[in-house]
């Protein structure tokens, strides 16, 4: 068994259970292949209460599903195998190297102030929760959810904070369904 998304803070500690395996087996073997053609194996490992596990941390797989092929021998040589597969997801952002970026204009006047818009890029679309930070030169912090548009695209609306005039920062937080 395996769970169904592995993210970035479990891909460092993969641990498969296996049951059903017989009990004279000689040999399991686990074969994780991810949508490259990458693969990465190794041998299970016998329990005391009759699980077997496998640790198949440290590979160099991508995100995207991975197949997971197991093949067992037994004493006599019989053969068995079984498959499954889950998701790797490790990152909170684009899966094909888009990182996430804010876009605002770089000037806020004050008939502007009243309206500020934020549009980020980058954003994973399994986004759970994207969250803006704008602090000013003095500390004061102005927080905002971030809203999914129909085109893809996130808006922050910024206003409504005390902020004072010179320079903001801006800080985007984004979480996945992954947890990454």
């Amino acid at each position: 068994s395996v769970d169904s998304v592995i993210n970035a803070e479990e891909s460092g500690n993969v641990t498969l259970t296996l049951s059903g395996v017989d009990a004279d087996a000689d040999s399991v073997t686990v074969t994780l292949t991810d949508g490259d053609g990458t693969a990465v194996t190794a041998a299970a490992v016998a329990g005391d209460n009759g699980d077997w596990t496998v640790d198949v941390s440290g590979g160099t797989l991508i995100d995207g599903n991975v197949s997971v092929a197991v093949d067992m021998t037994d004493d006599a040589g019989n053969t068995a195998s079984a498959a499954t597969s889950f998701d790797l997801d490790t990152t909170a952002d684009l899966e094909d190297d888009t990182d996430l970026a804010v876009s605002v204009d770089s000037v806020i006047n004050d008939a502007e102030s009243g309206n500020v818009t934020l549009t980020l890029s980058g954003v994973d679309a399994d986004a759970s929760s994207v969250t803006v930070t704008l602090t000013d030169s003095n500390g004061t912090t102005a927080t905002a959810a971030a809203t999914a548009g129909n085109n893809g695209g996130w808006t922050v609306d910024g206003s409504g904070g005390a902020l004072i005039d010179g320079n903001v920062s801006v800080a985007v937080d984004m979480t996945d369904d992954a947890g990454n």
